[in-house]
Formats: C-alpha cells, structure tokens, sequence
C-alpha cells in the first residue's frame, strides 16, 4: 500500500502511470522512479497472491478427491473385499490425512471444526475397512 491508500486507489494510479502515452519521464519529476517502484511492487505482490491463493485451492481440490476416492474405494471393499482394496483403501487414508494435515497447517484453520471432519471421515473409513477385512477373513481368500 502506498502510504495508508487502500489497494483500488494504488492499483488505479498504477494503471494510470503504465497507461500513459507518454514516457513516465516526461515531465520529468524526482518522484517518478519511487513511482514505478511502488508500482512493480503492487504488481509483484497481486501476482504472488494470485498464484499462492491458485496452489491452496489446487490443493483443496487435490484433498477433496483423495478423500471421495477413498470413501468410494472403501465402499468397493465392503462389495467386492480383496487385499488389493484395502492396501489402495489404507493409501487413500494416509494421503487425505497428510493433505489435511498440511491444510490445517498452512491455512490456519480452524483446528476443531477440521479434526471433527477428519475424525468423521476417518471413523467412515475405519468401519468400512474392519468390515471388508472381516469378510475378507471369512471368504478365506486372499486374492
């Protein structure tokens, strides 16, 4: 910000001083060069939330689709139970609990509200896998 101006007014007199059909220098003032200063600034700093906010949301949606796969694979394991399942099942388990781990770290989230999602997720999971593994056990095979 420059000096205490919200960012529309940094961003419209940015636009303003890279709009200009002449060259910042003309007329030529001391001031020009701390201008543009600010500006690349303002501009750097848009772009790295930009890209920071872009990679949390890719991972928000890359820890939501471990963990529908994970409930879906799972559900396949009470269906058709096999070893295969539940090493993919236990996988998918440990890679939504890592990602949401990392969320909750990096975000700052609000801890409660996101361990008793976790906790719910994980409490699914752990019902629907002591109950492949049970049917599993009694079918006999381990395929």
């Amino acid at each position: 910000m420059i000096q205490g101006l919200p960012d529309a007014v940094e961003a419209t007199e940015c636009m303003v001083l890279t709009q200009s059909p002449f060259p910042l220098s003309f007329p030529p003032s001391p001031a020009v060069p701390e201008v543009r200063k600010r500006c690349f600034m303002f501009f750097a700093n848009c772009v790295r939330r930009t890209v920071r906010c872009y990679n949390v949301v890719m991972f928000v949606v890359l820890h939501v689709g471990i963990a529908i796969l994970g409930l879906v694979q799972a559900s396949y394991g009470l269906i058709a139970p096999s070893r295969a399942t539940l090493r993919t099942t236990y996988v998918l388990t440990a890679g939504t609990f890592a990602s949401g781990t990392y969320l909750v770290w990096h975000l700052h989230a609000n801890v409660l509200q996101s361990c008793m999602s976790g906790l719910t997720y994980l409490a699914l999971i752990v019902a629907a896998t002591a109950i492949a593994r049970h049917r599993l056990g009694r079918l006999g095979t381990g395929k």
